[in-house]
């Protein structure tokens, strides 16, 4: 669909066209699931740890996109920093949107969270690179490529069934 997206109205409409379905989603969601969502009782939200985590994500996102320009280096440097302010943050605020102790005090976890970004940063990757190569080297369209590289994601459709049953009997941290 991306690469239809593409081809047909240009590359901006990847974007623009999932915010209507996206919000769409968000009202069905909203109007018929009341009964599904389970709030933790008692917890305030944590409007301050979400603000600083917004911010030094935008700020360290801009800074990537502006680099190698010295205001890139500036808002990255300072996104970084507001993650390290979130993650201080979220270790004093009694109810925090993110656990971040997890990380600290279960080594299973934070390293299967690391072997997931590992992963997930690997096959983004690849997929972007192969698609730069499917259109510019071998000279497919957006749309021919996306078809080429829908390929990756079915078969970890088709295999995470069983994935998970493995992961069921074998220790996770063997997988």
């Amino acid at each position: 669909v991306g690469g239809w997206l593409t081809e047909a109205f240009s590359w901006r409409s990847v974007f623009l066209v999932p915010a209507p379905l996206g919000l769409g989603l968000v009202l069905v969601t909203s109007w018929k699931l009341k009964g599904e969502w389970a709030g933790a009782a008692g917890a305030r939200f944590d409007v301050g740890g979400s603000a600083i985590y917004a911010l030094a994500v935008v700020a360290l996102m801009s800074g990537i996109s502006g680099l190698p320009a010295l205001w890139g280096g500036l808002l990255v440097a300072g996104g970084g920093g507001g993650l390290a302010v979130f993650a201080w943050w979220e270790l004093r605020v009694p109810h925090p949107v993110f656990e971040v102790r997890l990380l600290i005090l279960n080594r299973v976890f934070a390293f299967s969270c690391l072997a997931a970004l590992i992963h997930y940063g690997a096959t983004f990757g690849v997929t972007f690179l192969m698609s730069l190569f499917l259109q510019y080297i071998k000279d497919l369209s957006p749309q021919q490529a996306g078809i080429v590289l829908i390929a990756q994601p079915v078969v970890m459709a088709l295999l995470s069934p069983f994935a998970g049953k493995l992961s069921d009997r074998v220790e996770p941290r063997w997988l």
